[in-house]
């Protein structure tokens, strides 16, 4: 092909990934609530359990807005990257030899494997434990005590019901204190809507001196860079893989330098998170796990076998010579 002609097939590839995602990006639209709902249920367990309330806050008339689309500019994005990769693979694919390809099928599965488990365990495993130290951290601050005096003579204060949970269909006026969200509820009259009863709560706050009140953008920013730093930590194999088969790196180098190797992760874990110790060895140790899984991986694919050479073609020069003609 001639160089306009590769400018004619990126344009098409482009056109294609552009018509690809769009309706994708329009049914995300409708989802990105219920995916807001679903990235800040970790954080909203935490606060029930520590007692906090179970809200977030916004503080722009626009800042649910922006990260209602921006979520579902990036719910796009994950669920259109096959598509986007595809359209990739056609453009390059067919400059290609047989042999390369070879390893483009064992990487890139490798790599979307790899940055979906980043995700599980960024959802199920980082974030609460984040969430719950961070929780704790901002409330250990106590406040000042409150003073107490005895009741006037005669006096009777009132008593709500502590209950689990919600009863159902309360009547008008009716309170009572709900343990499991740590709220009191009241049940009014809906305004506007005749008749109809609604219950309303308010967060019943402790006596220390911070409260805790969240902003759903900064939530949702810190969950995606999280997620992103994790995706890339976990490409950790795939990056041995690569500096292994093109002769830059051995087993034997790698199994040598493995102190540095530790170092380097807890470097990364660092620069890749917020810097705080927890998220940083949440990410550290996951990136050693995942060098060692590179280096095994090495050991039982050199490029040797995944380009498919006979014993007697040596250092492989021979069958690359020999596959390269029969391909051309």
């Amino acid at each position: 092909m001639s160089f306009g002609e590769h400018l004619e097939e990126l344009r098409k590839r482009l056109i294609y990934s552009v018509l690809g995602i769009a309706p994708i990006l329009i049914g995300s639209m409708f989802v990105a609530d219920w995916v807001i709902e679903l990235l800040t249920q970790p954080l909203i367990d935490e606060q029930i359990r520590s007692l906090q309330g179970r809200h977030m806050v916004v503080t722009g008339v626009l800042e649910h807005f922006n990260a209602y689309f921006y979520v579902g500019l990036v719910l796009t994005l994950l669920i259109g990257s096959p598509w986007l990769l595809y359209q990739l693979w056609k453009f390059v694919a067919p400059g290609l030899y047989l042999r390369e390809r070879r390893f483009v099928h064992i990487l890139a599965p490798m790599s979307v494997a790899l940055a979906l488990l980043s995700a599980v365990f960024t959802y199920y495993v980082m974030l609460p434990v984040i969430m719950q130290f961070f929780s704790h951290w901002n409330t250990s601050v106590p406040g000042h005590p409150v003073a107490t005096a005895p009741l006037v003579e005669g006096m009777v204060l009132p008593t709500l019901p502590v209950l689990t949970a919600d009863p159902p269909n309360p009547p008008l006026g009716a309170m009572w204190v709900n343990s499991t969200i740590n709220e009191v509820r009241l049940c009014v009259q809906a305004a506007g809507e005749g008749t109809s009863a609604v219950v309303r709560g308010a967060t019943l706050l402790g006596d220390n001196l911070i409260k805790q009140e969240l902003r759903i953008s900064q939530y949702v920013d810190m969950v995606f860079n999280f997620a992103l730093a994790f995706a890339a930590g976990f490409q950790m194999p795939v990056v041995v893989l690569l500096l292994g088969w093109v002769g830059i790196v051995k087993v034997d180098f790698l199994r040598k330098y493995r102190k540095h190797a530790v170092f380097a992760c807890a470097v990364l874990g660092a620069v890749l998170t917020p810097g705080d110790p927890l998220s940083a060895s949440l990410l550290a140790v996951p990136l050693y796990l995942l060098y060692e899984f590179g280096l095994l991986m090495l050991k039982w694919l050199p490029a040797s076998r995944v380009r498919g050479d006979r014993p007697e073609d040596g250092d492989g020069s021979t069958a690359i010579a020999r596959r390269e003609g029969a391909e051309v």
